[in-house]
């Protein structure tokens, strides 16, 4: 993970958006160069950048202190007593950085959770890199739980605020707070592994809806950015308004990169803002106002309303809405099994959309196929002049009188786009991206909205072609985990495949009392360690006059280390096989029931003992040394069938 965790531009989205003003001091403890750093370079403040232990040695006092990942192994070299509980250093660590704050002065720690969700699913903890250790109370951990945190918190006498980076703060595109927090359907786009190799237990975005409904997201986030203080902890924007949500849309071009802000004032009203990320974003934020005034006018004899914007400085505002967004009524509908209804909900949107004005017949621009590609779509197609292909549910408010208000329309275009295309979105946006919702398709729901199947074949095309636009050469994260990714194991796959190899190698006994093998009389063993080796004492029944062992239900190597009678232990006793001798005790099976054969058994023995070990190899390639090492090979292949 080293050079995407140094590298990646993302790494500095869980500093980026604070409000540190122009000329505050501002220490920043080094967790290695990386883009958070050189984020902080950026900012308009008197920045102090040390490594751990260098901290005894500053005397200055600061507006802000900032420990992003890295505060447990800080503390531990502060602290110097080996006898303290993780707890007890934490204490001490925030009590000694707390001594190099200002009166009003805050610290900021990003911290993992110990029961992050991420964690029962499989990942492995970030300090000690074992699965499972914050559950299991290794001591040698990173993370806090939130409980941890607040009683820390309680004995200090110290005020705390928590934030909640998704989906942890080392890949944040989002950060929500308890005064707003995430909505079921929200978190389900999970960054790539970049760390270790991990497990996936179960769905963790269906799994982190289910904590979502539960009340009990603050409690399984994945990570923790804490604010503390003496007093005030709240993180205020130059408006002197309270910040509560950052959402991130800057995995593209630069010149698209914009983040989305949810903040409230002090009589408690909520805004929304739109802010460049970089200076070059700020024209494609002016895009959007433009939008909004166009779309007013193209919207106006159908059901739509355009959620208002209004100037501010650096970026733009829109008024903060209240109620529910299609997406969640038709999750409601659908989870109430109500699927006619949510094929009404979608199918009404869809001509809502055709309402849009003025309109005429689709015209490939320039303008067009610089976003869209060159491509062949049927004559005849409806496209209002200005277009939003925003339209998506999500999108979408649904207020009390029943109106739907668009509350984002950043991606709109001045020329011709089929209207169909951006039902297309809607109806893909919200069918194809849920298991759950994905029974819609049984009520050929594209079609009946007036999609034909020759479009339903180029519009992917066009979807395609439109990301390619936004990336305009940038490679995105989820790209880099094609190349930087590390293997992710869904343990429903790894539990096949070991009862695979378990199959494989399973050791079957057959007891004839004198009418022959049946599956009647039988007794397996399967190989816990999965290593083939079996070291086993056997009890034959008194009747049983011959045995036989079959070693695995595939073309294997059998080593025979032990095979005698529990009274007489002398090496192996004589069998019959159809196998191929190697060498001593060690036999090649080139059939997929290979058997090892007892002819007699001892009237005066009840115990076998046995020693061996089982290797699993392919039919073809046992077949080939086979016929390597037994020169008669091809005629007793012949007299086998």
């Amino acid at each position: 993970m080293d050079d995407i965790f140094n590298t990646s531009y993302l790494r500095s989205n869980i500093v980026s958006w604070l409000p540190l003003k122009k000329g505050e001091d501002v220490l920043y403890i080094r967790n290695g160069v990386s883009p958070i750093e050189h984020k902080l370079h950026e900012k308009p403040i008197n920045l102090t950048v040390i490594p751990p232990e260098m901290c005894k040695k500053i005397k200055d006092k600061f507006d802000y202190v900032i420990c992003i990942g890295n505060f447990v192994e800080t503390t531990e070299i502060l602290c110097k007593d080996s006898t303290k509980g993780r707890l007890s250093q934490a204490s001490f660590g925030i009590a000694f950085f707390m001594e190099m704050l200002k009166e009003n002065g805050k610290l900021i720690l990003a911290l993992e959770n110990k029961l992050g969700l991420k964690y029962w699913c499989g990942a492995k903890e970030e300090k000690s890199r074992n699965y499972f250790a914050g559950l299991e109370q290794d001591p040698d951990i990173s993370g806090f739980s939130r409980k941890e945190l607040c009683e820390i918190l309680q004995k200090t006498g110290l005020q705390g605020r928590f934030y909640y980076p998704f989906p942890d703060y080392r890949f944040a595109i989002s950060v929500y707070s308890d005064d707003y927090l995430p909505k079921t359907g929200e978190l389900r786009d999970q960054v790539g592994n970049f760390d270790e190799e991990r497990l996936t237990m179960f769905d963790e975005g269906m799994a982190m809806d289910t904590l979502i409904e539960e009340g009990l997201f603050p409690t399984f986030s994945n990570s923790y950015l804490l604010v503390i203080g003496r007093d005030d902890v709240s993180l205020e924007n130059k408006k002197q308004e309270n910040i509560l949500y950052i959402k991130f849309s800057n995995d593209r071009h630069e010149q698209y990169n914009i983040l989305t802000g949810i903040t409230e004032d002090r009589e408690g009203r909520r805004h929304i803002h739109k802010l460049p990320d970089s200076g070059r974003s700020m024209i494609h934020i002016t895009h959007i106002e433009r939008a909004c005034l166009e779309l007013v006018n193209a919207y106006k004899e159908s059901r739509f309303l355009v959620n208002r914007y209004r100037v501010r400085e650096g970026g733009m505002e829109l008024e903060y809405l209240t109620g529910r967004t299609l997406e969640e009524e038709a999750d409601r509908l659908l989870e109430a099994g109500e699927e006619e209804c949510v094929l009404k909900l979608i199918l009404d949107v869809a001509e809502e959309l055709k309402k849009f004005k003025p309109s005429g017949r689709f015209d490939m621009s320039q303008d067009f196929i610089r976003v869209f590609g060159k491509v062949n779509l049927p004559s005849g197609l409806m496209a209002p002049s200005y277009s939003s292909i925003d339209c998506i549910l999500p999108n979408i408010i649904l207020g009390e009188d029943e109106s739907w208000t668009l509350i984002d329309y950043e991606w709109s275009f001045e020329f011709s786009i089929p209207i169909n295309f951006t039902i297309y979105r809607m109806i893909h946006y919200y069918v194809e991206t849920s298991p759950q919702r994905q029974v819609l398709r049984k009520y050929d729901i594209y079609q009946r909205a007036g999609i034909s199947q020759e479009e339903m074949e180029v519009y992917p095309l066009m979807e395609e072609a439109f990301q390619n636009y936004i990336l305009s050469g940038h490679v995105p994260l989820r790209k880099d985990y094609d190349f930087c990714g590390k293997p992710v194991y869904h343990v429903r796959r790894v539990l096949n495949e070991i009862q695979e190899t378990e199959r494989k190698q399973a050791l079957t006994f057959y007891f004839d009392n004198g009418n022959g093998f049946s599956e009647q009389s039988t007794k397996s063993y399967r190989c816990e360690a999965l290593d083939g080796v079996y070291d086993l004492m056997i009890r034959i029944p008194y009747s049983t006059r011959r045995l036989r062992i079959d070693p695995g239900n595939e073309a294997v190597t059998v080593e025979i280390k032990k095979l005698h009678w529990y009274g007489n232990p002398k090496g192996v006793i004589k069998f019959l096989s159809n196998g191929h001798k190697l060498k001593e005790n060690l036999y090649l099976f080139d059939t997929r029931d290979p058997n090892i054969l007892l002819e007699s058994i001892p009237e005066d023995e009840e115990v076998l003992v046995l020693e061996l070990k089982i290797e699993t190899m392919s039919l073809e390639a046992a077949e080939w040394l086979a016929e390597k090492i037994d020169r008669k090979y091809r005629l007793k292949k012949r007299l086998r069938k």
